[in-house]
């Protein structure tokens, strides 16, 4: 169940769910040039690799 959308400070909550007794608010990430996306996803991507890497080195399947 979405509640609200507001700006709390420096960061924008995009979205608050209540599940349960649990709520859980979704911060927007705050505005970034094209180089900083880039940088963020390449960074996701090289340790998301590593975690790959990782799992076949120790004989699990991936």
């Amino acid at each position: 169940m979405l509640i609200k959308q507001v700006k709390d400070g420096d960061r924008i909550l995009s979205e608050t769910y209540k599940f349960r007794n649990a709520v859980v608010e979704v911060v927007a990430p705050p505005p970034m040039d094209k180089a900083e996306v880039e940088k963020i996803l390449n960074d996701m991507h090289a340790i998301g690799w590593e975690i790959i890497e990782d799992l076949v080195s120790k004989g699990k399947e991936v």
